[in-house]
């Protein structure tokens, strides 16, 4: 599997929402996008798809794990169309995490998503 990486970086400290225009995921691909960890742990996810994908929240070193498909460091939430939750990350993260969109299905699914520190 291919991926489409993006890279969203935030100063330290700073609070905020990141609207991301709505992206288009082709069959069978994922799109990981990297962003600091927040120095609180949270991370509040809004995500809205045309169809169930699989959303992942991934600790940086531990990528290449996810995408072996072995055990990862971090959450998933399998088959959502739609996800609106504030997510704690663990203590032991690393400077660095990847939000992670999947579509395991046979067509292309539009997705929309904003995450707010």
């Amino acid at each position: 599997t291919t991926a489409k990486q993006e890279r969203r970086r935030r100063p330290a400290g700073q609070i905020g929402i990141e609207y991301v225009p709505t992206t288009l995921i082709t069959p069978h691909k994922f799109r990981k996008v990297l962003y600091d960890t927040p120095q609180r742990l949270r991370v509040s996810l809004y995500v809205e798809a045309s169809a169930r994908i699989n959303v992942y929240i991934v600790d940086s070193p531990d990528i290449d794990r996810f995408k072996s498909g072995r055990t990862f460091k971090g959450e998933e939430f399998p088959e959502v169309k739609k996800l609106d939750r504030e997510v704690r990350l663990p203590s032991d993260f690393y400077d660095e995490w990847y939000l992670v969109l999947e579509n395991s299905s046979s067509a292309p699914v539009a997705v929309h998503y904003e995450v707010s520190f």
